[in-house]
């Protein structure tokens, strides 16, 4: 399942990594072995572009992509956020 999210801050704006068409992509997985194939996915995609076309974020089942167009400092945000998430 793959989810295309908007993001908003605390007052409900729309944050500026979606007003400047940036994206993010969260996907969870029902085995580790879908989860890793993922990951070497985007690593060889990773390898062929400078800089990286993602940023890879995991926890758990989780996948956390974030467009390599992404300030890292915001991506930051997002991969703090996904740690900080409890499992469930």
């Amino acid at each position: 399942m793959n989810n295309y999210t908007n993001s908003y801050n605390q007052k409900g704006e729309q944050s500026s990594i979606n007003k400047k068409k940036e994206y993010q992509e969260t996907s969870s997985y029902l085995s580790d072995n879908d989860l890793h194939k993922s990951i070497q996915y985007f690593e060889k995609m990773n390898a062929k572009t400078a800089p990286a076309s993602w940023r890879i974020f995991t926890k758990d089942n989780i996948l956390l992509l974030i467009s390599g167009k992404v300030p890292e400092k915001i991506a930051k945000k997002y991969e703090q956020v996904l740690a900080a998430m409890d499992s469930q």
